[in-house]
């Protein structure tokens, strides 16, 4: 394996970790964890291309899952304990010998602890994950859309259950079984799923997101010392669209102990946006008019380019909302079937942000 260090210092760090939270629309776990987790450990995490996997290889996705609503920050001592019970319980199952990670998907918290779990077992992390964002459900994983089993797999919560799990009946079953065993453990678990060969890694892993995570942070920065405008450097990398501007005049959320999930209103002096939120910002609409559906982006940033995560927007916070095209993959037909706007319930056909931008 050809392998490299792509965070060099502690500043490396804070931009990925502000990279991944600005891709993570709003979701993904928590960046204050993430930060805690990496910035002792960048030096012993290296990274590798999936085109340069071997077909030889074994390559797993661990991650937390559970409600934006329910995050709390855990120990870094806590988080090992669950990974080591996590990964003997699986390595025991599938006897084999894990070597290499890939995030599940992009976000302050996930994709950090993929890197964590790199380090800890002294193996590469993939660059790039499952998703290309962050999404709410299970099913938002491109291992489905190819036909790939997610189990076995294993959940390990720090209220001492431990479940291996076989198979499962459908997607469904799956998502249904983990967030209720997240939402028993005070609305988090930590899972390790999707074993895939290196064949079948290169065939379903969004590729260099993790890169991509690192130039968007850095981006911030360098704009904010330079004086120069972050929400139009991050339209440029994101191949993205300015579609609001104004303030948060409601924030209708609700902790259901697996999601949260209700509606966010934004106001200017013209228009009216809606976004509606389960875990991630959704699916937005101006005045009533659809402007961006799942599984194209929406992020909220400040203008000094932060990105706001849906746990922490508050009332008559003034916020810019960019949108972006979601990987072509989820563009699909199964994408869509999984990530699409009637998956969550909108009666509409997927049409694409850069064609509803000109409507």
């Amino acid at each position: 394996m050809k392998q490299i260090n792509i965070l060099k210092n502690i500043e490396d760090v804070k931009d990925f970790i502000l990279g991944t939270t600005i891709l993570a629309t709003g979701g993904g776990g928590s960046p204050d964890l993430g930060y805690e987790l990496l910035k002792d450990i960048y030096n012993n995490i290296s990274f590798i291309s999936v085109s340069d996997l071997t077909d030889d290889d074994f390559v797993v996705s661990p991650y937390f899952v559970g409600s934006m609503g329910s995050l709390e920050e855990r120990s870094q001592q806590e988080t090992v304990a669950l990974v080591k019970k996590a990964f003997h319980l699986l390595e025991r199952r599938m006897e084999k010998r894990i070597t290499a990670i890939v995030a599940s998907e992009i976000g302050g918290g996930n994709t950090s602890i993929a890197l964590f779990v790199a380090s800890l077992l002294n193996v590469p992390v993939v660059d790039g994950d499952l998703m290309g964002r962050a999404g709410p459900e299970l099913h938002q994983s491109t291992a489905h859309i190819f036909g790939k089993p997610v189990t076995p797999s294993v959940i390990v919560t720090k209220t001492g259950n431990s479940l291996l799990i076989e198979n499962t009946a459908s997607i469904d079953d799956y998502e249904n079984i983990a967030r209720f065993v997240s939402y028993l453990s005070k609305g988090s678990g930590f899972v390790i799923d999707t074993p895939l060969n290196g064949k079948d890694a290169r065939e379903v892993v969004i590729e260099g997101t993790l890169t991509l995570c690192l130039e968007l942070g850095r981006t911030v920065r360098r704009c904010i010392e330079e004086n120069l405008d972050p929400i139009h450097e991050l339209l440029k990398l994101l191949k993205g669209y300015k579609i609001f501007e104004g303030v948060v005049k409601m924030v209708d959320l609700q902790n259901t102990g697996k999601f949260l999930e209700g509606n966010v209103v934004l106001e200017n002096k013209s228009s009216e946006l809606t976004i509606y939120v389960k875990n991630e910002y959704i699916f937005a609409s101006i005045n009533g008019k659809p402007i961006v559906m799942p599984p194209d982006l929406i992020v909220l940033l400040k203008e000094n380019g932060q990105p706001l995560l849906t746990n922490r927007l508050k009332i008559n916070e003034y916020v810019h909302i960019i949108a972006s095209p979601s990987p072509k993959v989820w563009r699909s037909s199964k994408g869509l079937e999984l990530f699409g706007p009637r998956h969550f319930g909108f009666d509409f056909d997927f049409i694409p942000v850069e064609v509803l931008v000109k409507k």
